[in-house]
């Protein structure tokens, strides 16, 4: 799992580590959508803020003009509420798909970009054809 402090202050390193072990990775997408995320966040915690500056300002009788701002912050924050669970959402589960970042030595591409670094012991051969596990077991 990628670490978000990395991701937030380094996205281009994230970004070229992430598209050198999975090309197809929409990582510009997941970049967006944790600022979207933390955008949301953010303005919702002001709305919250400001409503409850209301509540504590009330000492008294309540003017409409105060219960219609009240109210217009609460359906404000409904929406705000909603918007960011799908937003929330859509990121984290980009997030947990992507892929664990790579050390900057590894060669692009799959299996077969693979440098061997050293062989241990003589390969074994065998008199007879070699079958998988699942063979073997029917």
């Amino acid at each position: 799992m990628i670490d978000l402090t990395l991701l937030r202050e380094q996205p281009d390193f994230v970004r070229a580590l992430t598209l050198k072990k999975d090309p197809s990775f929409a990582i510009d997408r997941l970049i967006e959508l944790d600022a979207q995320s933390r955008s949301l966040n953010a303005e919702l915690e002001q709305l919250r803020a400001r409503k409850n500056e209301l509540a504590k300002s009330v000492r008294g009788p309540v003017s409409e003009e105060m219960r219609a701002e009240s109210k217009s912050i609460s359906e404000s924050i409904k929406q705000l509420e909603q918007q960011f669970q799908e937003v929330d959402t859509s990121f984290l589960d980009l997030y947990l798909r992507c892929p664990n970042l790579l050390d900057e030595s590894v060669p692009s591409g799959n299996k077969e970009s693979n440098v061997v670094v050293r062989l241990e012991g003589v390969k074994p051969s065998f008199s007879f054809e070699i079958k998988n596990h699942v063979e073997l077991g029917k």
